[in-house]
């Protein structure tokens, strides 16, 4: 029998900020228009460059930018 699962605790990030929505509705546009073109593009030119168009399709879905995270951006003031 195993236990429960065991929290993964990251010492250098606040625990508020892991996964609080981050990024604004301006933000979610612009990745949600240039994910989907950058996604056309490679399956356009049967390219697995197309699959780069995935990363700004989820962060523009989940409104959360792992990236922005370490710099302490946060876009959402401009909502």
């Amino acid at each position: 029998m195993r236990g429960a699962p065991r929290r993964i605790e990251v010492e250098w990030i606040p625990q508020e900020v892991l996964m609080k929505k981050n990024v604004c509705s301006y933000d979610v546009g612009v990745r949600f228009v240039l994910g989907c073109i950058i996604l056309f593009v490679g399956v356009n030119l049967e390219s697995w460059w197309g699959l780069v168009g995935l990363a700004p399709l989820a962060t523009a879905f989940a409104g959360f930018c792992p990236l922005y995270v370490p710099f302490g951006w946060d876009t959402t003031r401009f909502d």
